[in-house]
């Protein structure tokens, strides 16, 4: 199997833009958001705090995860699990 090198470079970037607008779109309604809740800017900067744990969290959790029960089976998983949720 071959890497197509140029698709993977381009999903590359697609998903850091998408994560850039939403870091965006998150720091231009912050300010809204501390009016409408009545929050001062410690409250705030804990809220936009929250947005980095899950990197690295995902990062350990889940490196430890794929060591133990390998990437094939981790994928099988995630494909078992993902199915659409109907409303």
């Amino acid at each position: 199997m071959q890497i197509n090198r140029t698709q993977l470079f381009r999903a590359s970037c697609l998903s850091l833009l998408v994560t850039s607008l939403s870091f965006g779109i998150r720091a231009g309604i912050l300010g809204d958001l501390g009016v409408q809740f009545n929050l001062d800017k410690t409250q705030l900067a804990a809220i936009t705090a929250t947005a980095f744990y899950g990197f690295p969290i995902a990062v350990v959790v889940g490196g430890f995860i794929v060591d133990i029960i390998g990437m094939k089976r981790l994928l099988v998983l995630a494909f078992i699990f993902h199915r659409p949720v109907s409303c």
